[in-house]
């Protein structure tokens, strides 16, 4: 994609470009070309996409990114990059569009939490970005509306039962304990 990008800024023909990559080219991708010194640029992408690209990778990707899930400590971000790498490598012919909508999906089926899949699923998103968008402000809820309940749930005192008469009286009641001493006067 650089390489293209590159090309066309400096208005590269195919010889050029040819030059240009072989030069480019290290360790075993360089090592296809060493008997062949007259490659042209298509034969140099046909070679390298057959040794190394991902055309017969594409279902590998596709397996991958079908039982793609969340890691435990992975970020919401992290998760929806790995999936949009993986939607662009099993469907490099597809356009934009059509990636887009397969990304949100894969992304929104890679989620741990049934929870926030079904509200995702609710809201019905239109891409990647905005699944994204909501599925961070659903998980900020879900953590601070945990975290409430955390600090409202309340707490409980347990008390030993001792010998010590001192220790029965501080785990009494200000009242019986105010009768004992009446009692005891």
């Amino acid at each position: 994609m650089q390489f293209s990008s590159i090309a066309a800024y400096n208005g590269w023909n195919l010889d050029d470009k040819a030059a240009h990559l072989r030069a480019l080219l290290k360790g075993p991708a360089a090592h296809l070309f060493w008997q062949t010194p007259d490659v042209t640029y298509e034969e140099i992408i046909d070679k390298l996409l057959s040794r190394f690209g991902n055309r017969e990778h594409k279902e590998r990707f596709r397996i991958e990114l079908r039982y793609r899930r969340r890691k435990e400590n992975e970020t919401l971000q992290e998760l929806s990059q790995d999936i949009e790498k993986l939607v662009a490598l099993a469907y490099p012919a597809t356009d934009a569009e059509t990636r887009d909508s397969l990304a949100r999906d894969a992304f929104i089926d890679s989620l741990d939490r049934p929870g926030l899949v079904l509200k995702l699923k609710e809201k019905e998103p239109a891409d990647l970005r905005s699944a994204l968008t909501l599925a961070m402000k659903l998980e900020v809820l879900h953590k601070s509306m945990a975290e409430q309940k955390e600090i409202q749930r309340p707490r409980h005192i347990r008390t030993a039962k001792t010998e010590d008469k001192t220790t029965q009286n501080m785990t009494q009641s200000p009242r019986a304990t105010t009768e004992q001493s009446w009692q005891s006067n």
